[in-house]
């Protein structure tokens, strides 16, 4: 009886072990895979600017300089699709959250359009 006890734990320490390097082995995400947040210009490479930048279909996007906003806008899909295969992770924005930059200071009654923000999910 013993014999039987022992070539079983000795078979069940083989099948965990097998499954622990299989699982270890497994190709997963890397570290350099996961999403990291946006620190540099989706147009020109350089470091983000956080007061400069526009919002495309719920997301935030920094860029550098204004300039790089009228470039982005030109071809959105091509530099989101970019910045998503370098893994960045775009900030998610709300209606709440979204803040126009052509509202005058104290003017309630103005209404945020597409052509105030471009691709901004503005109503």
């Amino acid at each position: 009886m013993i014999k039987r006890t022992t070539s079983r734990n000795a078979y069940l320490a083989v099948i965990i072990l097998s499954a622990v390097l299989i699982l270890y082995s497994y190709p997963g995400i890397s570290a350099e895979q996961q999403e990291k947040p946006q620190k540099m210009c989706p147009v020109m490479g350089a470091k983000i600017d956080k007061s400069v930048y526009t919002d495309h279909e719920g997301n935030r996007i920094y860029f550098c300089c204004a300039a790089c906003i009228d470039t982005f806008k030109k071809d959105p899909e091509g530099y989101m699709k970019k910045m998503k295969a370098d893994g960045i992770a775009f900030e998610k924005i709300s209606q709440g959250k979204s803040q126009c930059k052509n509202k005058e200071k104290g003017d309630e009654k103005h209404q945020c359009t597409r052509s105030d923000h471009g691709s901004s999910q503005h109503k």
